[in-house]
């Protein structure tokens, strides 16, 4: 299961989203907690509210046995599981996302980062553009990569100003 987010997070909210979805659905079926728990086979009702109440990662399989137990349409249970493959999707660990080291994790975002029409953002702590120098940026990144507990897996070479420039 995926750490905790913060109450904010998207991934979250749409987790609880399909859980609340979840609890309606067992709530029409006229089932209570303890009920469906028995349905489904479970000792205790606890992994019904932790479903329902999105503390407890939402799999397809629960969302196939919510929709079997409360004998929804298939249509419902159709856009159930699309909709639990979208929150699922979001669940990305930082640590996920840095498995393949800080040269693959640039490299997946670098064709994005090239065909970038607009970029705006708002950043209290980063000198922005034309300020920016080769010296800086390689503390900046080098602090991420030790705040992060990376390995220094690219062989680093200096900034060629040329390539950055020529967009290869």
């Amino acid at each position: 299961m995926p750490p905790s987010p913060s109450p904010s997070s998207s991934a979250q909210a749409a987790r609880r989203r399909l859980g609340e979805k979840l609890r309606q659905m067992r709530r029409q079926a006229r089932l209570n907690g303890v009920q469906f728990a028995a349905l489904a086979g479970w000792s205790s009702s606890a992994q019904v509210s932790m479903v329902e109440y999105g503390q407890r990662t939402i799999t397809a399989d629960h969302v196939r046995l919510w929709c079997r137990i409360c004998q929804v349409p298939d249509h419902v249970a159709a856009e159930l599981l699309a909709e639990q493959r979208a929150a699922a999707d979001m669940w990305q660990t930082h640590s996920e996302s840095n498995r393949v080291g800080l040269k693959g994790r640039q490299e997946k975002l670098r064709d994005k980062y090239w065909n970038v029409r607009l970029h705006r953002v708002y950043q209290t702590k980063v000198i922005p553009g034309l300020l920016q120098t080769p010296e800086l940026m390689t503390h900046y990144l080098t602090t991420a990569r030790l705040e992060q507990h990376l390995d220094l897996d690219d062989g680093a070479s200096p900034w060629n100003v040329d390539t950055l420039e020529a967009g290869s």
